[in-house]
């Protein structure tokens, strides 16, 4: 993999994640 895929692929991760937290989050909040 070149640096350029695994920079896209670590942003698309954090971005993933970050969705997968504030779901959570919210699930619980409820």
């Amino acid at each position: 993999m070149t640096y350029q895929q695994l920079r896209t692929l670590g942003l698309a991760g954090f971005v993933v994640l970050g969705f997968a937290v504030h779901f959570l989050i919210a699930s619980a909040g409820v």
